[in-house]
């Protein structure tokens, strides 16, 4: 399979928002791939129509595309290899959009195991794995996991050049890791050098300072500082509209902890 115009042919549908019609030419090319005995392409394709599926929240149909690519991985004897860690992260993240926490730790822990193994250099693509690794040890309340992953990030991102957003925002999950085991402080202290950051290099415009901005205020709440924590609430709010759109859920979220903490104040929310 020629993967240059696989891709260049995949990206125009997208470009051209013809979705339909791209998860009919990734079916085209994955029949004509193991029509013509070519395992690179199959598992190429597996794991771009299963990207696809996940996107579109079917997640069960990725699961037998990525079982497919991994098995045709190991009969290969590329085990170990950026192709098979690639997969096992696709997979994972299937797994986890879908619910399968324990099988997503699990196909992240492999890749883990490859990524920092003999031959790689630890790099962001790492330190964004064991975020993600992170996150799914939140979800399924082992904080103790989830702190220790986030702190390997942070040991990887500090030696490289130009993490400084990366920082800050594993400073903010970290943040929330400590807000969920009620350590308040050490959450206010790492949220604040996080907003430091994101001010300093990018003058506030990055996606991910919303929820630094947001953090600090589910902080202020908790502590009881209503008005500081409507005053955060606020400005999240604002830059999740300029950022993402007003009908997101991150957005419905916020406008509640907003009407919360007027209640707490006994203002009356503005009618809109």
């Amino acid at each position: 399979m020629d993967t240059t115009k696989f891709f260049t042919e995949l990206d125009r549908c997208y470009a051209e928002k013809r979705i339909a019609e791209a998860e009919i030419y990734m079916k085209s090319c994955l029949a004509q791939a193991e029509a013509g005995n070519d395992p690179p392409g199959i598992v190429t394709v597996c794991n771009e129509l299963g990207g696809y599926y996940r996107t579109l929240s079917r997640y069960d149909e990725g699961t037998p595309l990525y079982e497919k690519a991994l098995n045709i991985i190991g009969a290969l004897g590329q085990n170990g290899t950026p192709a098979h860690g690639t997969t096992l992260i696709n997979y994972a993240t299937n797994c986890t959009m879908n619910g399968q926490q324990e099988k997503a730790l699990e196909l992240y822990g492999k890749a883990a195991e490859i990524f920092s193994g003999p031959g790689y250099t630890p790099d962001f693509n790492l330190a964004t794995l064991y975020n993600n690794m992170s996150l799914v040890c939140q979800s399924m309340n082992n904080f103790s996991q989830a702190e220790d992953y986030l702190k390997r990030a942070l040991r990887i991102l500090e030696t490289l050049q130009d993490s400084r957003i990366e920082i800050a925002i594993t400073y903010t999950n970290l943040a929330n890791i400590c807000s969920a085991t009620e350590r308040f402080s050490e959450a206010k202290d790492l949220l604040e050098q996080a907003i430091d950051i994101f001010l300093r290099e990018s003058d506030g415009q990055d996606i991910h300072y919303a929820a630094a901005i947001n953090a600090l205020g589910e902080v202020y709440f908790c502590q009881g500082d209503y008005a500081s924590a409507a005053r955060q609430f606020e400005e999240a709010l604002k830059l999740n509209i300029r950022d993402l759109g007003e009908d997101t859920d991150s957005c419905r979220t916020i406008k509640k902890n907003l009407e919360l903490c007027r209640q707490r104040l006994g203002e009356e929310a503005p009618s809109c």
